[in-house]
């Protein structure tokens, strides 16, 4: 549930014009890869969805900070 109320919280619908836009005037990266990148460096992620390194949203070399 973790993980699902995280991703919904970014979920968005934009028109390509806004998008790009955005792009082009915001500092923040587009929500996809706010989800997307952080989601694919984390391991309980890939525990609760069944990824395997490299398969999807999940990475071979996970960037890790601590």
């Amino acid at each position: 549930m973790f993980f699902m109320n995280y991703a919904q919280v970014w979920c968005s619908k934009v028109t390509d014009q806004a998008a790009k836009r955005r792009v082009l005037s915001n500092t923040h990266s587009p929500p996809e890869f706010r989800v997307i990148g952080p989601t694919s460096n984390f391991n309980e992620f890939d525990r609760v969805f069944g990824c395997k390194p490299g398969q999807r949203n999940s990475r071979v070399d996970k960037c890790t900070v601590w």
